[in-house]
């Protein structure tokens, strides 16, 4: 059993498993040079079919990431530009504005967002499509549901453990709390968008600087050096 899964959000990239067992694995950054590439990862998909000796007709299944309601990213300009506009006020006004009269519109139009998941779902698979994939083989999963499957799974021990996920965001959530046991993984509880922890950071990481959605490890690596800094004490303290 031969399964390829896509991700096709920021910083791109495709995983191949046979027989259960993740045998390749490859960005799409990696090809294309450049950093956080998005999109369907056209290259990476060429790749990993060249380096395995296959044809992508010889793939049994493809599973995107998420489940269609996350909209493809491209490269870390796109970030940059996104994240500058949390920092001007006129821009704030302008999206928020922009927002209302979207969500105005959609409520008059009784837009169903099943639709609109649908939409961006038949965007996403044109590519397999085009390559002669039929849709019967071509499957979505949750986006929390992978981060969590990867940590659960991944630790390698069939015991009941709790698994935590926590990100910007992704299928409407930025986090969840789930139960692993018995080797089924069962969510408790999720956090929604509003209150993400993890857009903070990133906005922070922005502030500083640096890259959102790159360089979030930097500020991770660079946080002990302050803890005995008087500034930083004082902003712990308060």
């Amino acid at each position: 059993m031969k399964t390829v899964s896509i991700h096709d959000g920021h910083s791109a990239s495709v995983a191949l498993m046979v027989d259960g067992a993740v045998v390749y694995a490859i960005q799409e950054e990696r090809l294309t040079k450049i950093k956080n590439t998005g999109g369907f990862p056209h290259q990476a998909l060429n790749d990993l079919l060249i380096n395995n000796e296959m044809l992508i007709t010889d793939i049994d299944h493809f599973i995107f990431v998420g489940n269609g309601s996350a909209t493809p990213m491209k490269a870390r300009e796109y970030h940059l530009e996104k994240y500058s506009r949390f920092f001007k006020r006129h821009d704030l006004e302008v999206s928020f504005l922009s927002k209302a009269k979207n969500k105005i519109k959609s409520k008059l139009k009784n837009v169903d967002p099943a639709k609109i998941v649908g939409e961006k779902r038949k965007l996403r698979v044109e590519p397999l499509i085009a390559e002669g994939i039929s849709e019967t083989k071509i499957s979505f999963i949750d986006h929390h549901l992978c981060h969590a499957a990867a940590a659960a799974y991944g630790w390698g021990k069939n015991e009941t453990y709790a698994v935590v996920t926590s990100d910007s965001s992704g299928d409407g959530i930025s986090g969840t709390v789930n139960l692993f046991e018995d080797g089924e993984l069962t969510r408790l509880s999720e956090i929604k968008i509003g209150d993400s922890i993890a857009r903070i950071y990133s906005l922070i990481t922005y502030y500083l600087g640096m890259v959102p959605m790159e360089h979030e490890y930097k500020l991770m690596g660079m946080a002990p050096y302050a803890e005995n800094d008087k500034a930083a004490r004082n902003m712990a303290d308060y």
